[in-house]
């Protein structure tokens, strides 16, 4: 390709202009003075930019082309956009103007049945009864006249004054049925009474049926010779100086202090039992602390157990499912019998005091060992002090 063929694709391709062309190929041109302007060279630039303003032409056409056809496009979109929103529009006020449908009343949840307490995952061998202020687990002890407390809710207080020849009741007691069959007196909540009704609310229709159980808060204070037998559905009890406690307590704690002998079914909240005579029942679901208690025959379902034993007569067992067990025998005689299934066992018994181990199970014997204490926990640590 000679000079001339390249300064004219130069043209072609649009890097050089028409003039700088006719410049270039004269400069080239020999020889040096011939004269400018050579018709031949006007000529065939004048070709090469017709050529390069008729492919400017074409490409301009067919970009018009294309923004014509993307111009129609976009309408199209925008178009159907808009018929979209529109019926969007026309949905959504269809929707506002049309009544909320009123939501049914939810159903009232019926009541979770208790469960059973799981039994120990290592069965104790048959003990000869506890030993307990007033008769067995059978039934009442026998000699004493009874006050029965049934509440459907609100909390209990019983305490004993040995002035008295005859148990006073106060307290919160409007609400609650008193009656007096033979030698005992019977304390319960009223019958429930039934409440419907119906509200609309923000365009819905509200009803309810709702079962109302007036509850009490009584005070109870017995005379020697007199029990308390309760049934408490909801509400804590508290027992002081009373010298027989016995019944269940569904949900709430329990507070005993200087009982004489008590048996409880505690369902679902913590039991505190000081200077008590003896300790007869179960803890499904709750903590339990001891305080000098003197007899004890107690399975606890889910807690811990802690606090002091003064055993010195009598077999005693104590079965935890799931807790951690730490007991203080200090001053007890008694010998002890234990098994931890999965769990640590720590001792905190004096020098000289005999001892054995074999895998889970252990025996100790504390002071002289007259009484016996049986003691399984199947999840949990142990922990044995006698200080």
């Amino acid at each position: 390709m000679n000079e001339k063929q390249r300064i004219l694709n130069l043209l072609k391709e649009g890097r050089i202009t028409s003039e700088e062309a006719v410049m270039l190929l004269e400069a080239i041109e020999e020889p040096a003075s011939a004269p400018r302007g050579n018709p031949s060279w006007s000529g065939e630039i004048s070709r090469v930019a017709r050529e390069v303003q008729r492919e400017v032409s074409r490409e301009a056409a067919e970009i018009a082309r294309e923004a014509r056809e993307a111009a129609r496009d976009a309408s199209k979109e925008a178009a159907r956009a808009g018929r979209e929103g529109v019926n969007l529009e026309r949905e959504i006020s269809r929707a506002l103007r049309a009544p909320t449908p009123p939501t049914p009343p939810t159903p009232p949840t019926p009541p979770t049945p208790l469960t059973p307490l799981t039994p120990l995952s290592t069965p104790m061998a048959p003990n000869p009864p506890v030993v307990v202020v007033y008769g067995d687990e059978s039934g009442r002890p026998e000699g004493l006249r009874w006050v029965e407390v049934n509440l459907t809710s609100g909390n209990l207080e019983v305490r004993s004054d040995p002035d008295l020849t005859r148990p006073v009741i106060g307290g919160d007691v409007e609400s609650l049925n008193i009656q007096e069959d033979g030698d005992t007196i019977k304390i319960s909540s009223q019958q429930g009474h039934r409440r419907k009704g119906s509200t609309k609310f923000l365009g819905m229709n509200i009803s309810w049926d709702l079962e109302e159980a007036p509850g009490g808060e009584p005070e109870i204070v017995l005379p020697a010779g007199w029990g308390v037998e309760v049934r408490l559905q909801s509400g804590d009890l508290s027992a002081q100086g009373v010298e027989y406690v016995r019944g269940e307590v569904k949900s709430g704690d329990v507070h005993l202090e200087g009982v004489g002998s008590a048996s409880l079914s505690v369902y679902s909240g913590d039991l505190n039992a000081e200077d008590l005579g003896s300790l007869r029942g179960a803890v499904y679901s709750g903590d339990v602390h001891l305080g000098g208690v003197r007899g004890i025959d107690l399975e606890v379902a889910s807690g811990d157990v802690s606090g002091d034993l003064l055993l010195t007569e009598g077999q005693h067992r104590l079965g935890v499912v799931r807790g951690d067990v730490s007991l203080n025998l200090g001053g007890s005689s008694v010998q002890v019998e234990g098994r931890v299934n999965r769990g640590e066992l720590h001792l905190g018994l004096p020098e000289g005091t005999e001892f054995s181990r074999q895998k889970r199970t252990f025996s100790a014997t504390v002071g002289g060992g007259t009484a016996l204490l049986k003691v399984s926990v199947g999840g949990g640590d142990l922990t044995l002090d006698a200080e």
